[in-house]
Formats: structure tokens, sequence, C-alpha cells
């Protein structure tokens, strides 16, 4: 049963994402899931879904008992990709686009590449006709201490 008081408190622990909440019957699964992730993956979740056309419907969906799995998986490798290296690769490797870079982070993330490798791994790329190719490349084969 929700009453007034029960909802004020919900919405004032969600913070900023008791807007993506439009039925206060639903406050309780956002709090749940709110406690049972970390701080970090709920801010990602609650981007996600101000990014979409309906903000509200989509979070939704995201916390649903039925996908938040498969949510959290996307958020957590979402979490997991290196803001440095990215910027690097897009620095050096012209001619990409945001889905090839968020793949090259996703594999150095899998691979737990230091930032000293990617930097090798770009700089034997750079002087290839097709560096971005030969980047994936090498990604697909795998780098080990600068040995192929």
């Amino acid at each position: 049963m929700l009453d007034k008081k029960r909802i004020n408190t919900m919405r004032k622990r969600l913070g900023s994402a008791s807007d993506l909440v439009n039925n206060d019957s639903y406050l309780p699964r956002a709090r749940r899931v709110q406690m049972d992730v970390t701080s970090e993956e709920f801010d990602a979740i609650c981007r996600l879904a101000r990014q979409a056309d309906n903000p509200q419907h989509y979070f939704m969906r995201l916390i649903a008992k039925d996908r938040l799995e498969s949510t959290l998986k996307h958020v957590r490798r979402l979490l997991n990709r290196s803001v440095e290296v990215i910027r690097y690769v897009a620095k050096n490797i012209r001619n990409t686009n945001s889905r090839w870079l968020g793949w090259v982070a996703d594999m150095v993330a899998d691979a737990n590449y230091s930032m000293a490798d990617v930097v090798n791994m770009v700089d034997l790329s750079i002087n290839k006709k097709h560096p971005d190719r030969y980047l994936v490349g090498i990604l697909k084969r795998g780098y080990v201490n600068g040995q192929l």
C-alpha cells in the first residue's frame, strides 16, 4: 500500500531519477533497483533513459525484471570503457565512427591492455594503408608484450 508519506520518501531517496517514474506504483521497483546496483550503474541507467524519446517508458523497460540483467551487462560494459583509449585512438586513427571506437574500447577493456600497449598498437597501425583494419586485426589476434 502506498500512502503519501511513503511516496514522498521514495521520491526523495530516488533523487533526480524520480522524474523518470511517472506512476507512483512503480516507485518501489525503481527504489529496489537503486539499492541493488551501485550508484554509478544506476546513474548510467538514468542517463541512458534520458536519451530516449520517451524517457519514463524507456527507464521502466530498462529496470523491468526480465531486462535488468541485460541492462546491467550493457551498462557495466559502458562503464569499463576507458575514455583515454577512445580519445587516443580517435585522435591518431582517422575516419572512425563511434560504434567502431566503442568496439575497440570494449576489446581493450576485455583484454586488460595498459595504455602503453594501446599506444604501441596504434603506433604499429598508423603507418599501414588501412590503420583501422590493422588495429582490428591486432586486437582480434591478441597483443602480448609488444608481440602480435
